[in-house]
């Protein structure tokens, strides 16, 4: 569905290609059943494997996530790359996330913004409306979704590249882009009017 490319350094300050993938899957029953999902990779290489990694990771992402498999692999949140340009712009690298008892892992948090991302997106009016409490009752609410946005979506929304945007955000800015007006700054996040119809 989408791919973007960025040139960025490693932490040990070599060129590196950064890759971002939105891949659509339909898995397809013998009695012609369909199951369609859409789900996000990433990767960083150094040479020109960049792509196929990241989407063998959509794809195993994909398996992973819709048919709930186990693996015994170990657990992907337990490293990372760290970019060597993420100082050099004045952003400290993430720091890890402790995770409380009975949450979900930062992993499951940014692949359920990247799905309801992805939905927004593609949706229209009446989809945004469906959608708009299931988005602000999401845990994956305040997820930076800004990576997925490709310059053509950030132009029509309006959103500066350096701008960061999470899910809530982002749910406003296309309800607001469909009704054809600049959001207002929301505050906590209002419920929507007793007529949902009155969003946009």
């Amino acid at each position: 569905l989408d791919v973007q490319y960025r040139d960025v350094r490693t932490s040990r300050d070599k060129p590196a290609r950064e890759v971002t993938v939105r891949v659509r899957f339909t898995f397809i029953g013998p009695l012609g059943d369909r199951l369609s999902v859409v789900t996000p990779g990433e990767s960083m290489d150094d040479s020109d494997k960049g792509t196929a990694k990241a989407m063998s990771v959509a794809m195993r992402t994909a398996l992973l996530q819709t048919f709930a498999l186990p693996t015994d692999d170990p657990d992907p949140d337990a490293s990372d790359v760290q970019r060597g340009d993420r100082a050099a712009a004045g952003r400290p690298a993430t720091e890890p996330r402790e995770q409380a008892p009975g949450q979900p892992s930062e992993r499951a948090l940014n692949l359920a913004a990247a799905q309801l991302a992805s939905r927004l997106l593609s949706a229209d009016a009446d989809g945004v409306r469906a959608m708009w409490k299931e988005v602000f009752d999401s845990p994956a609410a305040q997820v930076d979704v800004s990576g997925l946005l490709t310059e053509e979506q950030r132009a029509g929304l309006d959103v500066d590249a350096r701008q960061p945007v999470t899910l809530l955000a982002l749910r406003n800015l296309v309800a607001s882009s469909l009704a054809g007006k600049r959001p207002a700054a929301p505050a906590d996040d209002p419920a929507p009017a007793t007529d949902p119809g009155e969003i946009m």
